[in-house]
């Protein structure tokens, strides 16, 4: 009885273990990734900023323009979107529900994610018109939400 007991704790201890150990295996691999465009965009300038390769004073002022253009634009729309989103909560969560309201709001909210998405596009490749070669390779391959792009989410 004693043995059949024991044998169950090891047997279920070495399962547990083997699922742990290739769980930490699985994950590692994924973060552990050598990809060398996103070491060169967190490698720090000289003035201590994050960003693309050798990038010129002017440059970094145009892209700083640039962000706070596309910030200006899409703050607005953003914070409508906002509102519609907590509008649509409130009307699906009505005791009388008005489909016909809350169709017209979901055809709001995909107006303004999609001027959302498009400002962000464009804002994309004003960066990258500014841009020398090697940097554009490095810009590309990170994508925009890897950038810190996706303002506000």
């Amino acid at each position: 009885m004693k043995k059949s007991i024991f044998r169950t704790v090891l047997l279920v201890i070495m399962i547990a273990g083997t699922s742990v150990v290739v769980n930490g295996q699985h994950h590692k691999g994924a973060h552990d990734r050598d990809d060398s465009s996103r070491k060169e965009f967190r490698k720090m300038d000289k003035d201590g900023h994050r960003g693309l390769p050798d990038m010129t004073d002017e440059q970094k002022e145009k892209v700083k323009d640039l962000r706070t253009s596309l910030l200006k634009d899409i703050t607005p729309v953003e914070n409508e979107l906002n509102e519609k989103e907590a509008k649509l909560n409130t009307l699906s969560a009505a005791e009388k529900v008005d489909k016909k309201a809350i169709e017209k709001t979901v055809e709001e909210i995909g107006e303004l994610k999609t001027k959302l998405m498009l400002a962000r596009e464009f804002h994309k490749q004003d960066v990258r018109a500014i841009l020398t070669e090697e940097q554009r390779v490095v810009f590309d391959r990170m994508g925009g939400h890897k950038r810190g792009m996706r303002h506000g989410r």
